[in-house]
């Protein structure tokens, strides 16, 4: 049976946390992502755009429970972008929410264009 590009959004939950957004400012944070209907491992994308000034942005994934206490997930992390690029990372979580975060500690008029979605096969019968 083949698979199709458009099958995606039946066979995975597919969840923007970080909307497309230029960030200036220390440690950012996307939206939670509930990926309580998912089974098996994540993926996560993490789109770098333009970088002006100091680069350095480093993203990670968090879990949680209740959308109140997060915590990194081991081995979620992407590598600080010093330029536009696209990463892909593979985790397993082992909470129902899950998110976006970053560390980036911007000079004065520095600023990086970011996005994330997180990405699980939906659970089947």
């Amino acid at each position: 049976m083949a698979t199709y590009i458009n099958d995606l959004g039946q066979a995975a939950l597919v969840k923007p946390s970080l909307a497309p957004q230029t960030i200036e400012t220390s440690n950012p944070i996307g939206s939670a992502a509930d990926l309580g209907e998912g089974d098996g491992a994540c993926f996560a994308i993490q789109v770098i755009g333009a970088v002006n000034g100091e680069p350095g942005l480093a993203g990670r994934i968090e879990e949680s429970n209740d959308q109140t206490t997060w915590a990194a997930i081991s081995g979620a992390v992407f590598a600080a972008a010093a330029a536009p690029a696209t990463q892909v990372i593979r985790f397993l979580r082992s909470r129902r929410y899950v998110r976006w975060a970053g560390a980036y500690q911007p000079g004065e008029g520095d600023t990086i264009a970011a996005s994330a979605i997180v990405l699980q096969c939906k659970k089947t019968i």
